[in-house]
């Protein structure tokens, strides 16, 4: 006769309840542009905050003026990217867009830092309020 193992049996409670985990952390996830705003750091200074909440047409931000770094930005859709950039590899752009909290594109070359967060203290850009 055989003994009743309980590993197995274990093991599968702990697989099923790392997938309902996962899968509830998925679902809880805030929605884009729910209070999210983007922050623009260049070289560890934080240049620009991004209210990714308003309903703005779109529009591209140059940062060469700003921080002499030649990298646009686009804001579009409750979202944000980097469209263009002079750096070698072109992973910051390949990022793709940015509309949920912990999204993130960073541009080594260039110094610069693209982090979607929860909302703070943000300025409209098109606007200037």
């Amino acid at each position: 006769m055989k003994r009743f193992r309980p590993a197995p049996l274990i093991a599968a409670g702990v697989v099923l309840l790392l997938a309902v985990l996962s899968l509830a952390a998925l679902l809880l996830r805030p929605a884009p542009s729910a209070g999210l705003v983007a922050r623009v750091s260049v070289d560890g200074t934080e240049l620009l905050v991004i209210d990714l909440s308003l309903d703005e047409p779109p529009y591209e931000i140059s940062l060469l003026e700003q921080a002499g770094v030649d990298l646009v930005l686009e804001v579009k859709d409750h979202a944000v990217r980097v469209r263009h950039s002079d750096c070698p590899d072109q992973i910051c752009v390949h990022a793709g867009w940015l509309s949920r909290d912990m999204d993130v594109a960073i541009c080594m070359p260039n110094r610069v830092a693209v982090v979607v967060s929860g909302a703070g203290e943000a300025t409209s850009l098109s606007t200037g309020g």
